[in-house]
Order: structure tokens, then C-alpha cells, then sequence
């Protein structure tokens, strides 16, 4: 046996050698975080991490030899989870947009039951880096797809602590978690979710189940959100979930808005749809805004969509607010475009200020988009 263990050593490919270089020094430093010693060098790890080599396709073919290896049954237990630890190790060095495009570079499909709870306290011990809540996200939701309530619990306890660095990082955990468990066992994480406290960690577990549903079957979701007692129908979740909705289908999420029945519930939906599409469609936006009839939530809302246009093509934005009727609302339209161009150049918003004609309007908005840049 250790002469065929010798033989595969021997065998291994220099990109599967460099690996597990790494492996050691990974290995070691994470060995030192279980026993409880003080955290081991940074710069002397880091050094050991780029023997593997900076250039991604080196570090996915050593990936895949350990694969190989670990099929054959030529990796111990030590050695896999060190690799699965150096992987987390170097995914935490990469910047926000190798991550974001390189969603595989975790290779958390390869993290099993075994190491899941080492992997997640390795990165809990390095919580000040960079990163840490997109991994922490995408270990959690590893640990769903093959233990779903124990998962929960972690993240139901986690919260219980200080935040990593992000003040919604708790929150987005929980998010995850209902996300994932939704697309595994619907009827299971509805009843996780209903039986949690009324507060902030149920509402956010609500909208993770809600917003499965609604990318699955959107009229079921929205069914079931009614269906919820009053108490768990708090105006951020019809917000979150017309917020991702209209991302998808703007026509239809604007459409079940407009349905919704008075109240606080289909103003948060209208808000979530008007801001969302005002991010691709400003026009389109302003022409759901009309028919809206509460006076009061159309008017907030063609404001909010015209300096959200304001931002990329003010123009465009000060021509369509000239078209609403004269009066205290249109200078209130006004003024927003002006404060949002101000942010960018005090001498675009003197231009566009020359576009109100001379008079009361002029003058408020002006104070108004003064009054809006202390804000």
C-alpha cells in the first residue's frame, strides 16, 4: 500500500505538486485556528498560497487533480480538508470582480459534510478580509443542499452575534438559507420560517421562501404572501419581492401591483416596481406611475423615478417633469432633478435651472433641491 501510495506521488503532475504545497501551509495554519494558537503570519501564508501560482487555469488543474486523487482514494481526510481550506484561502485574496465572474473559483461543490463546519470556521477566524459574506453566503448554501436544518440553525445562531462587517450580512445569511432550502423542500422551510419569532429574522426567512416561489411560480408566491397573518406581511417583503420580480418581468410585476388592494402593502409593491424599472425604463415607469391613483404615492414616486433618470440623461428627466400640470408637485419634481444633478456638477444644475421659466416655480425649486442636498 505505500509503495502504491509512493508510485502516485510520483506520478502526480507538477500543477497537483504545487497544490499541495500549498496544502501544507494551509493545513498548518488551520491546524494552529482549531487548536485555539493565535493566528499564523499572514504574509508568510500568502507567500505559500501563490506557489501555486497566480494565473487561475494553473490553480483549477491542480483543482481537478486532486479530484482525481480523492477518487482514487489516495487523499486522507488531513490533506482533502487542507485543500478545501487553501481553496477558501485563495478565493479571499481575489478581488470583488474575479469573484463575481469567477463564481467557481470557491469549488464549494467539493466540500462535503466533513469539512463544511471546518471551512465555515476557517472563515469566520479571518472575518476582518475581504469577502468574507460572499463566501460565507456560498458555504451556507453548500450546507443546505445536504443538511438543511442544521444549516438553519447555524445561521439563526450566527446572527445572535456581531455582524462580519456588513450591517445586513445577518439578515442575508438567513436570506440564503431560505433561498436554498426553498428550492430543496418547500414545505419544510415554510414551516422553519412560520415558526420563527415575529421580528426581523422570520421576515427575512419569509422573503428567502417567498422569493423562491415567485421566481418559480410567481402568482403561487404571490398567493401565499397574502395568505401570510398580517403581523408577517411587513412592507419590506412585498417590497423585496417586487423589487426581484420586476428585475425578471416588469410588466407583470407592475401589473399585480396595481392590483393589490389599498393599503400599505401595495405601496411598498408600486414604490419597489417604480424604483426597479426606473433603473432600465424611466419612461416606462412614469407611465405605470399615472395610473396610479393615490395621489400622494404616484407623486413621491415620479419624483424618485426622474432624478433616479436625472442621474443618466438629466435632460430627458427635466422634459418629462415639465409635462406634469403647473403646481407645488411639478416643482417639487423639479427640484429633485436638480439636487441629483448637483451631485455630479453645480454647473450642469445651474443649466438646467436655466430650462424653469423665471418665477415662483424657479424659486422652489431651488429651495428644494438646497433642501435635499443636506439630506
Amino acid at each position: 500500500m505505500k509503495e502504491a501510495t509512493k508510485s502516485s506521488a510520483t506520478a502526480m503532475n507538477p500543477h497537483a505538486k504545487k497544490a499541495v504545497l500549498v496544502t501544507i501551509a494551509i493545513a498548518a495554519w488551520g491546524a494552529g485556528f482549531f487548536m485555539g494558537s493565535e493566528r499564523a503570519d499572514e504574509s508568510s501564508v500568502a507567500r505559500s498560497a501563490g506557489k501555486a501560482g497566480a494565473v487561475w487555469e494553473e490553480k483549477l488543474a491542480a483543482s481537478h487533480a486532486t479530484k482525481a486523487s480523492a477518487s482514487a482514494g489516495e487523499v486522507s481526510a488531513e490533506d482533502r480538508r487542507g485543500r478545501v481550506l487553501q481553496r477558501l484561502f485563495e478565493a479571499m485574496q481575489q478581488p470583488e470582480a474575479v469573484r463575481n465572474v469567477r463564481g467557481d473559483f470557491l469549488d464549494v461543490e467539493n466540500i462535503g459534510p466533513d469539512d463544511i463546519r471546518a471551512a465555515i470556521e476557517f472563515v469566520l477566524k479571518r472575518g476582518d478580509d475581504s469577502g468574507v459574506e460572499y463566501v460565507m453566503s456560498q458555504l451556507v448554501a453548500r450546507w443546505i443542499e445536504f443538511d438543511p436544518k442544521t444549516a438553519a440553525d447555524f445561521a439563526l445562531t450566527f446572527i445572535k452575534g456581531p455582524p462580519l462587517r456588513a450591517p445586513w450580512f445577518r439578515d442575508n445569511l438567513i436570506d440564503v438559507v431560505a433561498t436554498k432550502w426553498a428550492g430543496k423542500d418547500p414545505a419544510a422551510v415554510k414551516a422553519w420560517a412560520l415558526a420563527l419569532p415575529t421580528g426581523k429574522e422570520q421576515q427575512a426567512a419569509l422573503a428567502g421562501v417567498a422569493g423562491n416561489m415567485m421566481r418559480n411560480d410567481p402568482a403561487a408566491g404571490l398567493a401565499w404572501v397574502k395568505s401570510l397573518p398580517r403581523v408577517m406581511r411587513a412592507e419590506s417583503l412585498y417590497r423585496q419581492i417586487f423589487t426581484d420580480w420586476c428585475s425578471r418581468d416588469p410588466l407583470a410585476a407592475s401589473q399585480q401591483a396595481l392590483a393589490l388592494p389599498l393599503g400599505a402593502d401595495r405601496q411598498a409593491a408600486l414604490a419597489a416596481v417604480a424604483q426597479q424599472w426606473a433603473e432600465t425604463d424611466p419612461q416606462a415607469a412614469l407611465e405605470m406611475l399615472q395610473e396610479v391613483p393615490e395621489s400622494g404615492t404616484r407623486n413621491m414616486e415620479i419624483a424618485n423615478t426622474l432624478r433616479k433618470w436625472a442621474s443618466t440623461n438629466p435632460d430627458a428627466a427635466m422634459d418629462a417633469a415639465s409635462e406634469i400640470p403647473a403646481g407645488g408637485y411639478r416643482a417639487y419634481a423639479y427640484g429633485c432633478i436638480l439636487a441629483e444633478a448637483a451631485r455630479k456638477s453645480k454647473d450642469e444644475a445651474s443649466r438646467l435651472l436655466e430650462k424653469i421659466p423665471e418665477g415662483s416655480e424657479r424659486a422652489e425649486a431651488q429651495i428644494i433641491a438646497a433642501k435635499s442636498a443636506k439630506d
